[in-house]
């Protein structure tokens, strides 16, 4: 059974060019209503964490954020792997830190955009059958970050079983067993529809 009185802890390790101020507002929503809770952020650009540092300060919520700095590859997948939960933004996606959270087993709760960058994490969720962590919009995605804070133990069920569909992201020979089915059938459809 989860620790219910541990800190929870959420993350977004995107580069601080991916953030608005619909994840900002997002963001604020969820730690107001998740008291015992704090907020990775990458710490990778000055004016950046200046400016993000003021609206968080101004809203009461300075001490729950955190920022991170760039390190080696294996002290940053250990962080993510220690978060409770990654939260994605909305406008361009996590993309290769989407595939490094799930490879680490760390659920990822993003928005189904409508552009290819804003699609790229929920694709490989959807890949590897976690659906349910896909959001329908700004305010299912605050509503999904609440109940995964309060229900802890269903998160670490879901958390366990990432570890093991993750796996589907890293195997490169059955991507290529799939990408030339694609291109035999694509060639089939050349052949008996010629232009």
């Amino acid at each position: 059974s989860s620790d219910a009185s541990k800190p929870f802890v959420f993350c977004c390790l995107n580069n601080t060019y991916k953030i608005s101020e619909a994840e900002i507002e997002a963001w604020c929503q969820i730690l107001q209503r998740c008291k015992h809770s704090s907020l990775l952020l990458l710490s990778d650009n000055q004016n950046a964490q200046e400016s993000l540092s003021k609206i968080f300060t101004e809203r009461f919520l300075i001490d729950r954020i955190k920022f991170v700095p760039r390190s080696s590859h294996y002290k940053y997948l250990k962080k993510l792997s220690e978060v409770d939960l990654f939260l994605d933004t909305f406008l361009v996606n996590a993309h290769t830190t989407a595939a490094d959270a799930l490879r680490v087993g760390t659920p990822l709760l993003t928005v189904f955009g409508n552009k290819f960058a804003s699609r790229v994490a929920a694709s490989l969720l959807h890949h590897i059958g976690a659906s349910s962590l896909i959001c329908r919009d700004r305010q299912d995605y605050i509503e999904k970050a609440v109940h995964f804070y309060e229900n802890r133990d269903e998160l670490e069920v879901l958390r366990r079983s990432l570890g093991k569909r993750s796996n589907i992201l890293f195997d490169p020979v059955s991507y290529v067993k799939r990408i030339e089915e694609l291109y035999i059938r694509v060639l089939k459809h050349w052949q008996n529809n010629p232009i």
